[in-house]
């Protein structure tokens, strides 16, 4: 049996656990995560999670925590900046990233505890509430990557418990007092389909012939872009409004990573160029026109250089997906081109060939 029907195999046979939901009730914060992910114990004002990370024999920790904390978000990076210099910690990096609006505060340090290298990350939600959400989470260091990278994926899906909107935390505002018992999750909306009819797929017109995993597919675009040159699964397309050239990689989940894993890894490279990061928008896995599951990162900011702005983005279809990436450093022309990226990526998509 060859390696890309044994894995198809083993895909097939697998039980599929569905993903479990933790609710912060006092902070009325959700967010979903793996099935494997255990909740340990809880306290009075956090609760702790264990992560098992595959080929380790020691499972990461994360801890939720609930914290009062309304001030400057300068003060807390520099707080969490200088208590750890002071614990003679190294201070990896600090960082915001975006979510919902909201900026979650990052620290990552690394230290020795009791022999073992160690990464610790803390991130607080600053939302414009009493009670804040703080994470912690503690990992060896040589199972860090793996770990944050469900750890992102979890943060990524989170969302207030009453589907409103939060807000950015503004120390000038006078906030109410901390709620002392629970706050009340309402019940979800009832969906009446009625007599709606599924959207079809917008088929793009142009198509390019390609290899992944030495499988023949087609990777469609619309009108306006060409394709300058393929090379196995890479494509490099360009088109008369976007200054360089975007490249296009193609891939196949049965032998490489899952398109969230590889825009992760993706995303976290470019990521890694950003001294400071003021502002992310991330897209969660939403179907385009033409059918494919698009998930997405675009990031501006600065470098030691100046000025950079970022794109990532994976689409899948089938067992298929295609991976992208943009980077521009003049913000006004940034401007200009992401509308021309995003609109050829929402009619972006791959298929086999008979």
């Amino acid at each position: 049996m060859n390696i890309a029907l044994a894995a198809a195999a083993l895909l097939t046979l697998a039980p599929r656990q569905e993903p479990s939901v933790f609710t912060e009730p006092f902070v009325g914060l959700q967010f979903t995560h793996p099935a494997t992910w255990k909740v340990s114990k809880k306290a009075k004002d956090r609760t702790y999670i264990s992560i098992p990370v595959q080929g380790s024999t020691e499972a990461a920790e994360l801890q939720i925590i609930r914290t009062d904390y309304h001030a400057d978000k300068e003060i807390f990076q520099a707080v969490q900046l200088r208590i750890n210099e002071q614990l003679r910690r190294q201070v990896v990096k600090q960082w915001e990233q975006e979510i919902l609006g909201v900026p979650m505060l990052y620290t990552r340090i690394n230290f020795v505890d009791k022999g073992v290298a160690t990464s610790v990350l803390t991130g607080l939600f600053n939302t414009q509430t009493s009670l804040k959400m703080l994470v912690r989470l503690t990992a060896r260091e040589a199972d860090y990557d793996a770990v944050s990278y469900e750890f992102h994926q979890a943060m990524e899906t989170l969302r207030t418990t009453d589907g409103k909107l939060p807000k950015a935390d503004d120390p000038g505002v006078k906030l109410d007092p901390a709620p002392k018992k629970p706050v009340a999750i309402p019940p979800p909306p009832k969906v009446l389909d009625g007599d709606k009819k599924p959207v079809e797929a917008v088929k793009p017109t142009q198509s390019t012939e390609a290899t992944v995993s030495l499988r023949k597919v087609k990777l469609l675009y619309p009108e306006g872009w060409t394709v300058d040159e393929v090379q196995g699964n890479k494509l490099v397309m360009k088109h008369p409004e976007v200054r360089d050239p975007l490249v296009i990689e193609l891939y196949s989940t049965l032998d490489s990573d899952p398109p969230q894993r590889a825009l992760f890894k993706s995303s976290t490279t470019s990521l890694g160029l950003f001294t400071q990061v003021s502002a992310r928008e991330d897209k969660a896995a939403t179907a385009n026109k033409a059918g494919a599951m698009i998930t997405s990162v675009w990031r501006t900011g600065k470098t030691e250089k100046g000025d950079l702005a970022s794109y990532e983005a994976a689409g899948a279809s089938g067992e298929y997906y295609f991976l992208t990436s943009y980077k521009q450093t003049d913000l006004a022309l940034y401007k200009t081109e992401r509308k021309v990226i995003e609109a050829m990526i929402d009619l972006l998509t791959i298929e086999p060939m008979p």
